[in-house]
């Protein structure tokens, strides 16, 4: 395998509506880990339509080309033609059968435009009502609500094909800062990371393909480095026990500002799997070409990345020769019937 590999361990957002020519370069030379689109990408249907179909066309690398959005529900959805509900709409509700019947049709509407990586559920405990980046998007305030509801939740995506991803280990629920503007530090004990927040990632660590870290500082289990960067938190993750990917969060949040000298191999050498850049291309480029750097100059540090490079073809071929069922035709009806079903969310479910 050569040395000059590392592009396929970066997931890679871009801004507009066209494919940059350094990613365009990267599909088609098979070297990128994978794309993950947002809103801004398209502006309609069509549009998304038209991308992704493009997306798919010039991969040239192993098996499928992973392609991922961020479709939670709620205000985390890049497809907007449908008013998914929130985790917390569906935790309120509390009908596991019905969390799974929403999710079941998001993996159709995901699979009809050509994903197969859902970068959910949010597997976040929300025990700090003052944390407005978490709230509705986490199943609750109780461990055993959120892992009732994330689990059919996520059986439901597998079911139609689609890669998922628990997040945000080791648990951003009890957070107040913004990680996509500062580094959040929570002063939360050991015991109630591992009785609490870790108790979802490690109910349901066997059905998720990737785990996604916290840009998180806590003093408590590790003094000096936020989730992303610590060995001993990616250990804790391992240790679940956990055998899929682990991904980093977006590398480019203004919590890993002060970090951005080591990110591109410290997140490896502190044992992920993958990085996210979400937004810069040019970013992107700078931690490839560190990451290729370093491996030419440490032997087991190429050595590890060629693995992880190994797991990440493996996923792709599984993902080759997956079966994802898209929303049923025409599409115009689907949707009313994913409507009707949402409104069912204004009817209290009934009890035993």
């Amino acid at each position: 395998m050569s040395t000059n590999c590392a592009g396929n361990l970066f997931w890679a957002g871009f801004p507009g509506k066209t494919i940059p020519a350094a990613l365009a370069a990267r599909l088609e030379s098979g070297d990128l880990g994978g794309i993950i689109l947002f809103s801004r990408n398209f502006g309609s249907e069509d549009e998304l339509a038209a991308l992704t179909t493009e997306l798919h066309g010039r991969w040239r690398g192993e098996g499928s080309l992973l392609l991922g959005v961020d479709q939670e529900g709620g205000r985390v959805a890049r497809i907007k033609t449908i008013r998914w509900p929130s985790a917390g709409q569906l935790a309120a509700f509390d009908d596991e059968v019905f969390t799974g019947q929403i999710a079941r049709r998001m993996s159709q509407e995901l699979a009809h435009f050509g994903f197969n990586t859902d970068f959910a559920p949010v597997l976040d405990v929300f025990t700090n009502p003052r944390n407005t980046v978490i709230g509705d998007r986490a199943y609750g305030t109780e461990p055993e609500r959120v892992i009732r509801h994330a689990r059919a939740f996520i059986r439901a995506l597998a079911t139609g094909g689609m890669l998922t991803c628990g997040k945000h280990f080791p648990g951003h629920g009890d957070t107040l800062a913004d990680s996509h503007e500062t580094l959040p530090t929570c002063s939360l004990r050991a015991e109630e990371f591992e009785d609490v927040h870790e108790r979802p990632f490690r109910e349901l660590a066997g059905l998720v393909d990737f785990i996604m870290t916290a840009h998180v500082l806590a003093p408590a289990v590790d003094p000096e480095r936020p989730a992303t960067l610590s060995q001993v938190w990616i250990q804790r993750a391992r240790s679940l026990p956990f055998s899929g990917l682990l991904v980093s969060d977006d590398l480019e949040m203004g919590a890993m500002k002060a970090y951005l000298g080591e990110l591109a191999t410290g997140i490896f050498r502190a044992g992920l799997d993958m990085g996210m850049i979400c937004a810069s291309p040019d970013f992107l480029e700078e931690c490839v070409g560190r990451v290729n750097a370093e491996g030419g100059q440490d032997a087991g540090f190429a050595a590890g990345i060629a693995a992880r490079v190994g797991r990440v073809n493996q996923l792709r071929l599984r993902v080759a020769q997956t079966v994802r069922t898209p929303a049923p035709q025409p599409r115009p009806m689907w949707i009313d019937s994913v409507n009707k079903l949402i409104e069912k969310l204004t009817v209290a479910p009934e009890q035993d």
